[in-house]
């Protein structure tokens, strides 16, 4: 596709989703540092440990904001210590900057998702699908992310570049094997650690197994360098800051916080609901309330694309598209079975030798590869059958489903108030916590 064609894709992915999230959050783009997207549970903690780490703590791994005397590992405190320490290190100029800690975070929050759509119309461009249509088939993909639904507290997994880039940069590789493209990999992956050690863990994942699918033997070594090293870098640091000697060894969570088929084809925020419940009910299956940490809803249209695609394979009796997209879709099938734990009943055999994998208690967090996998074979079918029909239905219905979605986190924040800016930290702040229990203790 020519350079130009590619620039009006890229541009217009952005604006169309810049424009869709604006229609919701307006004033979350316009007021960044009055608004706080949640002050419950998780979402009130990873504001405070972040602000807190921006304005207060000493040095740029140790948060002494909780666990008194001890204090603790800023990485483990699920602080985004990546975009805290960048802030902080920006406040030594300056000083204010710490006013707006808050503001900054929800902006790079939402921009992020605009981000996101620019690799994923980059991508289905490079695989042949029309710039107009790429644009718009990657904005329905990132407004309709299971990400969208970390606003409410994840805020470090909320980022919705992270697994568009890291495909983009993969396709890259496969296309031109440059080794700049390999320095870029290995950066990337080192600094995700450093904005939550689940996405690093992830991406290390899936360049394993595309590694072992995608690469020939010279550009195999190359990746697995690329890979292994951030990996083994990162552990090691985190093992010399960390003097915490009685961490649980293996947390409870890996056999509970798993992804399932409910959670792929269903989703509790759906429009379409009632419809998926009567149709189930009708086949004699009851849908129960999905693990929301295995959140990867695909959305009505690809489940309506994925079955008509499987009807098609049966029929011609072959894959219907490149060998790119029939290795990237057995790396979903795996990711899915190891986010549901498809593998294991009970916990992996020999996993308590394996102390990074051990610590990863949400493993089904790991459909989000199984997501934007699938949401990108999906528009790439829906392209191809050159029906216009098929083309509005695939936009329409993404679109109409993600509105659930921005209307959720909406409602948690459109009240709330950012009492964050002042020391003292606002009377505001303290109204937030349950009076019930002892559920967070702010200086």
């Amino acid at each position: 596709m020519k350079k130009r064609k590619r620039l009006k894709g890229i541009l217009a992915a952005a604006l169309l989703t810049f424009v869709y999230l604006f229609i919701f959050h307006a004033p979350l783009w316009l007021n960044p540092n009055q608004i706080l997207l949640n002050t419950q549970h998780d979402g009130i903690k990873n504001y405070y440990t972040y602000a807190y780490h921006v304005k207060w703590d000493s040095t740029f791994w140790h948060f002494q904001g909780m666990n008194y005397p001890y204090g603790e590992v800023v990485i483990f405190m699920d602080a985004f210590p990546l975009l805290a320490n960048t802030v902080k290190v920006l406040a030594k100029f300056f000083p204010a900057v710490t006013t707006f800690s808050i503001g900054i975070m929800n902006l790079v929050l939402l921009s992020s998702f605009v981000i996101g759509a620019i690799f994923l119309c980059d991508i289905l461009m490079l695989l042949g699908v029309a710039w107009w249509y790429a644009a718009l088939a990657a904005m329905a993909i990132m407004v309709l992310s299971p990400q969208i639904l970390r606003l409410e507290a994840h805020y470090a997994l909320a980022i919705g570049w992270y697994l568009p880039l890291l495909l983009w940069l993969h396709l890259q590789l496969l296309q031109h094997s440059k080794w700049y493209f390999h320095l870029l990999l290995g950066i990337y992956l080192f600094l995700t650690f450093f904005c939550h050690p689940y996405v690093g863990a992830m991406m290390v994942f899936f360049n394993l197994l595309s590694i072992a699918f995608l690469y020939q033997w010279k550009e195999k070594v190359g990746v697995l360098l690329t890979t292994l090293l951030p990996a083994i870098l990162f552990l090691l640091w985190s093992h010399s800051i960390d003097n915490h000697p009685d961490r649980v060894a293996i947390p409870w969570g890996l056999t509970a916080y798993r992804a399932n088929f409910e959670t792929l084809l269903f989703s509790r925020f759906s429009p379409f609901t009632p419809v998926y419940n009567k149709l189930m009910q009708f086949i004699g299956i009851t849908i129960s309330n999905e693990e929301a940490e295995g959140n990867g809803y695909l959305g009505l249209w690809s489940n309506i694309a994925l079955a008509s695609m499987a009807v098609q394979m049966v029929r011609k009796r072959r894959w219907l598209f490149n060998k790119l997209l029939f290795h990237w879709s057995i790396i979903a099938l795996i990711a899915f079975c190891t986010a549901s734990m498809f593998w294991f009943w009970n916990y992996p055999p020999g996993i308590q030798y394996i102390p990074f994998v051990a610590q990863l208690r949400s493993i089904g967090r790991f459909v989000w590869i199984t997501y934007y996998i699938l949401l990108i074979l999906v528009f790439y079918w829906s392209y191809q059958q050159n029906k216009p029909w098929i083309l509005v239905l695939s936009l329409i219905l993404p679109l109409y489903e993600s509105s659930a979605y921005q209307n959720y986190i909406k409602n948690n924040y459109k009240e709330l108030k950012n009492g964050f800016m002042d020391y003292p930290i606002a009377q505001e702040v303290y109204n937030y916590l349950p009076r019930s229990q002892a559920a967070l203790a702010l200086p």
